[in-house]
């Protein structure tokens, strides 16, 4: 009886989502009617019409005569009403027959309309439940469907037809009007055909077309699907989404503030995951160089701070640091200049570094438009090991009233360490079979020897002195002086509705803040952060890291996280991402999707998780232990968030239930060790089951 109980209790807490996300890619997670595609876990049943030719199409091409050829359409009803018009009568027509397809007598076989469960696909499964298959590959078939729903929810907020649809020409019409169609003639700029099927197609209502759903009566959605060739598919939903969110920018554009790392920040050994670093009066940066370079070999030795400092064309700055070194340097280079493009110079000067005392830099420059102010250091003329220090740096704007820009900014580095490699090499005419070739001298021959210089990238040094900040991840952070750019951001071609080109190429990284207000924080909706990236990236709300991931995101299929209440404020907030980019696409979105809840439902799915941690079944001491601290411990979260129910949801169904079935797996391993326990005492054996019964003894 108790492991009857745990099963029965497993199988019921193994759901960890609700029965329908929705439409993901638009945060609308209100069904009005399900899809296959979105909500491929909900069952749904339609009357379906098929006039399926039995003809195959021949060759795949658009050129083919046989391309977007209506096979067959519904007769109307004796009212004169089409198949897709409300009241129309779906009872058998004289004329609704397959004229390619004759019963034994030689008659056109009577087409009917019939109820069948979706999904409809010329596939036996598809997404993992049985097809109704309504043609098969390559067969040239037409389907005409209709959905009957009524619905009382005030729509206040955008509607969205699922629309997908294998292949074309397709038409879905609402209460008797056209809302979507697809005539498989559409083409491209160039004037190339563009492809008639699109199975995760949806589209949004217009404000006219969305008032023609009837509240509190029945609607009918009606589409019609064409088969050319290949796979077929019929789909269709309607889906909404409460008021308070925040579209994603392939919805809706939307403006960020950006810092962008034009190098290193992905699996580099050089420069690897990026951070942002506070500027303080006083700083001193302290690091060891690994290698060396003469003065005839520049830019070997390179340490970079890039900031987001604004130069203005017509001012005149002035640009002070200090530099010390355990052993001297000929040839120091100071660099003013951009961070994405060197050769937007502002000042050029070379240093020497003497042991004895620090050199002073100051650097008096006309300034240009320059968007991301940056130093770059290059040390040169030194010796292996030499420990290099870097402080007091600033940066005065005297043609405004002498303020200072460097000292609170934000910097990021770029540090390029190469070890200089010396190679002595000799001729031998015995090499290669008598042809001659160079080998390493040795010691003896060095004197006369060919000296080749070549240089070896090794890893960074660790940089003693940076502090480390995530105020760029608050709502209340300056970022006057970051980049304006519209969102969302990708590579050339990753899909239309990029704003922004993703500049640079591999090994890049971006930091993008979302500004956003709430009047409110509803406590009858829970809030979660979406995020399309590519690739790894962490990301905040109001300073709260909420996600780490590591990996990409496909198109329009966001990452959806839950966000607390608690982190949200009224009034300011922002959501904050650091974005590394390593080889191909690059993509970056976010938005907030804000979904209904009942507060009763949710406090019960939290005290039915705890309700489950308490099932009476047989454990370990230890195991009940661990589960009396899960319990403990989701009290104590219950009195901190007992005014955020999706929060309380949220944790029952992502803490409380896997950590519970984690250890109730192990119940029928228990019961094996009482069952070895209960033989061995019942034979009273002193030997072998002697010892077997003392190992039982220990395990429980």
């Amino acid at each position: 009886m108790k492991k009857s109980l745990l099963l029965c209790a497993a199988a019921l807490f193994s759901l960890t989502a609700s029965a329908g996300d929705g439409l993901t890619a638009e945060g609308a997670n209100i069904i009005l009617l399900p899809s296959s595609y979105w909500d491929n876990d909900i069952e749904w049943k339609a009357w379906t019409w098929v006039y399926n030719s039995g003809m195959n199409y021949g060759d795949g091409n658009t050129d083919n005569p046989n391309y977007n050829m209506i096979v067959g359409v519904p007769e109307p009803d004796a009212e004169g009403r089409q198949w897709f018009e409300p009241g129309f009568d779906m009872g058998p027509k004289e004329d609704d027959k397959n004229f390619d397809v004759f019963d034994d007598e030689g008659n056109p076989v009577p087409i009917l309309w019939e109820e069948h469960t979706a999904p409809y696909s010329s596939d036996e499964t598809w997404g993992g439940r049985t097809s109704y298959r309504w043609t098969s590959n390559s067969i040239m078939a037409d389907i005409y469907v209709r959905r009957t729903f009524t619905t009382d929810r005030i729509l206040a907020g955008p509607v969205y037809l699922a629309c997908g649809h294998d292949d074309a020409p397709c038409e879905y019409i609402l209460n008797g009007d056209t809302i979507f169609a697809r005539t498989g003639e559409e083409t491209d700029d160039n004037g190339n055909i563009l492809n008639g099927w699109n199975n995760s197609e949806y589209i949004l209502l217009t404000d006219e077309q969305k008032a023609l759903i009837k509240l509190g009566e029945e609607n009918i959605l009606a589409f019609h699907v064409h088969q050319n060739w290949g796979g077929a598919f019929a789909d269709c939903g309607l889906y909404t989404k409460a008021e308070g969110g925040l579209d994603m920018g392939y919805s809706k554009p939307w403006e960020g503030k950006a810092l962008f790392n034009n190098i290193g920040g992905y699996n580099t050994s050089s420069n690897g995951w990026s951070a942002l670093y506070e500027a303080q009066e006083g700083d001193e940066y302290s690091f060891v160089i690994p290698g060396h370079s003469t003065d005839e070999d520049p830019w070997m030795q390179q340490l970079h701070f890039k900031t987001p400092i604004r130069i203005q064309d017509g001012h005149q700055y002035t640009f002070k640091a200090k530099l010390e070194a355990d052993k001297p340097f000929s040839a120091v280079i100071v660099k003013l200049t951009d961070n994405d493009d060197d050769d937007m110079e502002l000042a050029y000067e070379e240093y020497e570094i003497i042991t004895e005392e620090p050199t002073e830099i100051e650097i008096n420059f006309s300034g240009m438009e320059v968007s991301n102010f940056k130093v770059a250091f290059d040390f040169g003329g030194g010796e292996d090991s030499t420990k290099v220090t870097v402080k007091e740096m600033s940066l005065i704007d005297t043609d405004d009233e002498d303020k200072e820009l460097w000292v609170g900014t934000h910097y990021f580095n770029y540090i390029s360490m190469n070890k200089r490699v010396e190679t002595y090499l000799i001729w031998d005419d015995d090499l290669n079979d008598g042809d001659g070739g160079y080998r390493d001298a040795t010691e003896e021959e060095k004197e006369w020897a060919e000296l080749e210089i070549s240089y070896e990238p090794v890893n960074a040094p660790e940089i003693e002195g940076r502090i480390e900040t995530l105020a760029w991840t608050q709502a209340d952070f300056d970022d006057s002086q970051w980049d304006d750019q519209m969102m969302p951001v990708g590579n050339e071609g990753y899909m239309p509705e990029v704003q922004t080109i993703w500049p640079g190429g591999d090994n890049t990284n971006y930091w993008i803040r979302r500004n956003f207000e709430l009047d409110k924080i509803n406590p009858l909706l829970e809030y979660q952060l979406n995020v399309c990236h590519d690739d790894t990236y962490e990301t905040y709300v109001n300073g709260h890291l909420l996600q780490k991931n590591t990996g990409w995101t496909d198109g329009k299929n966001p990452v959806q996280v839950h966000i607390p209440a608690r982190y949200l404020n009224v009034g300011k907030n922002v959501i904050a991402t650091y974005i590394q980019q390593n080889w191909g696409g690059k993509f970056y979105d976010c938005g907030i999707n804000v979904t209904e809840i009942n507060y009763e439902d949710c406090i019960k799915q939290f005290n039915d998780a705890l309700a489950y941690a308490q099932t009476d079944t047989l454990l370990t001491n230890a195991m009940k232990d661990d589960l009396k601290a899960i319990i403990e411990k989701a009290k104590l979260f219950y009195e901190e968030n007992k005014n955020d129910a999706a929060e309380l949801r949220s944790y029952a169904r992502d803490s409380i239930t896997p950590k519970v079935n984690s250890i109730f797996a192990y119940s029928a391993t228990v019961k094996a060790l009482k069952d070895t326990y209960d033989i061995c005492r019942k034979l009273e054996d002193t030997t072998y089951l002697g010892t077997s019964l003392e190992d039982a003894i220990a395990a429980l």
